[in-house]
């Protein structure tokens, strides 16, 4: 068994999330998971800075982007286009200018 140093490790994996972030935003619009995805419990706001609803109630849905892992509002989120994903409203308009149609 050969042990490698800790800062190659470390290289390999900021290699591998840089991939996985390109891969994100690919020609067919389709995207990988968050990688980091933000504790519901952590959520009293909304994370649209435009927005910054309050979450007062617990029957008030905390919702998580799909490519960012941030949890938003009903309001700041949508539904991709093949209506598999929960986007918010800043990921899709970076989907779209890397993505022009």
């Amino acid at each position: 068994f050969i042990r490698k140093p800790r800062h190659i490790i470390a290289a390999c994996a900021k290699r591998l999330q840089l991939y996985f972030m390109k891969l994100m935003f690919q020609e067919n619009n389709s995207a990988l998971p968050a990688l980091h995805w933000q504790s519901i419990r952590s959520a009293d706001e909304c994370a649209n800075n435009d927005c910054s609803a309050e979450f007062i109630t617990r029957g008030e849905r905390r919702l998580h982007c799909y490519r960012c892992g941030k949890i938003y509002c009903r309001r700041c989120m949508i539904l991709t286009s093949d209506g598999f994903e929960r986007i918010c409203i800043t990921c899709s308009e970076l989907t779209h200018q890397n993505n022009p149609l």
